[in-house]
């Protein structure tokens, strides 16, 4: 029997930051260290989605008209200081969460750089596209939050994650529909109930709720939805896959006809993601 939806509200709406303990302890000694250039910092958030989504939170709450849709910037509203203490207040991850945790991380942050690589390939087929409102990192930030709800609901509804798995690797179905049975949610319901509740930018809300079903938000927001969920099922492709959910969606054909993507453009997509993934973990290894 799943969940009735006031439960799952309120387990969503007390659930905060958790990361990996090392982060924490990287965290809390580059934010006390007043020569640590900010970059480094910027990097180790941005290789942990949902630390990245508590610093936009926060950084939303300390200027709401701000309407925050990178780290870097929100950085800039919160200081060292501010960080220094967000570095105190996540929990650490249970050790037999953390591979799973991990692959989470890895399909965000491959999104991410995926996002940014298929939106300037296919922005110039666009008359008057509306990705050229949105800069790089507004793009990569879409990318890495898109799929929250699904560490969330490991972490905050294992026993309904563990049983929705279980009957998947049964063959009863497809995981998100089996999740929604046991659950009464799936990982978009729970990671859009996450973000309103922490005041994330529109576009990440509904980058999260949509990035399955493009077309079904607003019309406003359907080049970005397109892109991101292109953008998903191109970086799951390439072995960025995550908890029990491995098997790859099917796309949406009215999302790839809206991108007028075509058939000699993916080779230069994925050639462009190997590279800039590629400087993405030299950076983190230096780093």
């Amino acid at each position: 029997m799943s969940l009735p939806l006031p439960t799952i509200a309120s387990r969503v709406m007390t659930t905060t930051g958790f990361t990996f303990p090392k982060t924490m302890a990287k965290m809390a000694a580059l934010a006390a260290d007043p020569s640590a250039p900010v970059i480094v910092l910027r990097g180790l958030i941005e290789s942990d989605p949902l630390l990245a989504a508590v610093v936009l939170s926060q950084a939303a709450q300390a200027e709401p008209k701000a309407a925050t849709t990178s780290v870097s910037s929100a950085l800039q509203i919160l200081g060292m200081s501010a960080v220094q203490g967000t570095a105190r207040t996540m929990t650490p991850i249970r050790e037999e969460q953390r591979t799973l945790i991990a692959e989470c991380w890895s399909l965000g942050r491959a999104t991410g750089v995926m996002m940014r690589v298929v939106a300037r390939k296919v922005q110039p087929y666009i008359a008057n596209s509306a990705l050229a409102s949105y800069d790089d990192a507004t793009l990569h930030t879409i990318g890495l939050l898109h799929d929250l709800g699904t560490p969330l609901v490991a972490v905050r509804f294992p026993a309904e994650y563990t049983a929705a798995a279980r009957r998947m690797a049964a063959g009863e179905g497809p995981f998100p529909k089996l999740l929604r049975e046991e659950l009464g949610a799936d990982t978009t319901d729970v990671g859009y109930l996450l973000a309103r509740n922490w005041n994330l930018p529109e576009a990440i809300a509904v980058g999260i709720r949509y990035h399955a079903r493009p077309m079904a938000g607003e019309e406003r927001y359907h080049e970005m939805l397109a892109v991101l969920h292109v953008a998903r099922l191109l970086a799951r492709s390439c072995g960025h896959v995550a908890g029990a959910d491995r098997f790859i969606e099917q796309v949406d054909d009215r999302a790839l006809a809206f991108l007028r993507l075509r058939l000699d453009d993916y080779d230069p997509i994925l050639r462009a993601f190997l590279d800039a993934w590629e400087e993405l973990e030299s950076f983190e290894i230096a780093a």
